[in-house]
């Protein structure tokens, strides 16, 4: 058991490992108590979960895979603050991403905060294309991981990955 983590975090780990090779979206709702409450099938980059459901999530944490081993889109976070989900996760193959601390965001202010720091990172993310410390296949992930790094920042919510 991994100390410091919350029933929540700790199934949704336990389910990460389960959905992060499947070839489709999976999303997983997970109760502060560890349970899982709800899990939806998706086609290879969107999931249809119902608003009837979602107004019933404030408080829970969703996880779900990204087949396309990318992290969060701007859609995964607004739907966090829109529905008052504790903590948002994204699982790929090489990695796990956490958003929480972001029921505050402004949802308006999301896309154009992500779409300036994407910019921002671009230039580096070449230049480790160039020097061949990051693959093709790795750097639209890696500049997502560091736009979230400085739209977390500015925005003063929590991002991870590990």
């Amino acid at each position: 058991m991994v100390v410091g983590l919350s029933p929540a975090q700790r199934a949704a780990m336990q389910i990460e490992e389960g959905i992060r090779r499947n070839r489709t979206e999976t999303v997983v709702f997970v109760s502060p108590d560890g349970a899982e409450v709800g899990r939806f099938r998706g086609d290879r980059d969107r999931v249809p979960i119902d608003e009837v459901f979602l107004r019933q999530c404030s408080g829970l944490t969703m996880t779900h895979n990204h087949p396309g081993n990318t992290s969060f889109s701007v859609a995964d976070v607004s739907l966090a603050v829109e529905f008052g989900l504790e903590e948002v996760r994204v699982v790929t193959r090489r990695h796990r991403h956490s958003i929480t601390g972001h029921q505050r965001v402004d949802c308006r202010e999301l896309l154009p905060a992500f779409e300036a720091a994407h910019q921002q990172v671009v230039p580096h993310v070449r230049e480790l294309l160039m020097l061949r410390r990051i693959g093709l296949n790795d750097s639209e992930t890696e500049a997502a991981h560091r736009a979230w790094g400085i739209v977390a920042s500015k925005l003063s919510f929590n991002y991870w990955r590990d």
